[in-house]
Parts: C-alpha cells; structure tokens; sequence
C-alpha cells in the first residue's frame, strides 16, 4: 500500500485551480507540523498526559487526512481514542517517514503520464 494517496493530492490541486505552488505550500505545511505533532504525542505519552497525547494525535489524523495519508491518519485515529502508547507513536512516527518519502516523490497526475 502507497503511504500517499495520490487522488487526493490530484483533486487538491484541481481544487486550487491547478496551484502547484498552493499545494506545494499545503505539503510544506504538513512537513513542518507532523514531525512535531508526533514529537508531541511523544513527550505526552512520557508524561503520561492522556489529553495532550489524543490533541496531538486528532491534530495528525486530520493533517494526515488532508494530504492523503490513509493509513497515517488511520493510525492516528486509533491513537486519539487511546491511551498514551509509546509503542503506538513509534508506530506512528515510522508511517510519518514513508509518507514523507512518498510526497517527495508525488508528481501531479499530468505529470506521471
């Protein structure tokens, strides 16, 4: 299974009206907070801090959601209706790395031709 959906990310630049730079900035964003989402959901479940481990997580599902990361935002559902498990973030923090390779490798379906 591809760590990226790639329809999701075609219909998000057909949503943007065909914004390469919009959909690269939407992806920049994603890079940017997923690591520390998963950091935080780290620290959290170190401290024990049920409510911080389920915000971080909510908040992964849904970025991972936006960017077409099924089994990452799947993942992050399950951790967010979870108890803190270091275990889980590793898990997590491992489908954050494929999904980080595969949308450095996403090319606009135009472009796979």
């Amino acid at each position: 299974m591809s760590a990226v959906d790639a329809s999701v990310l075609d219909q998000l630049l057909s949503d943007l009206g065909g914004d390469a730079d919009g959909l690269r900035e939407l992806v920049g964003l994603f890079l940017a907070g997923a690591p520390k989402l998963v950091a935080d959901a780290r620290d959290a479940c170190a401290r024990g801090d049920a409510q911080a481990y389920r915000r971080a997580a909510h908040t992964l599902k849904s970025s991972a959601g936006t960017v077409g990361a099924r089994e990452l935002q799947r993942m992050a559902r399950e951790a967010e209706g979870a108890a803190p498990d270091a275990k889980r973030v590793e898990e997590l923090a491992a489908e954050l790395a494929r999904v980080v390779s595969a949308l450095g490798t996403w090319r606009p379906h135009e472009a796979r031709g």
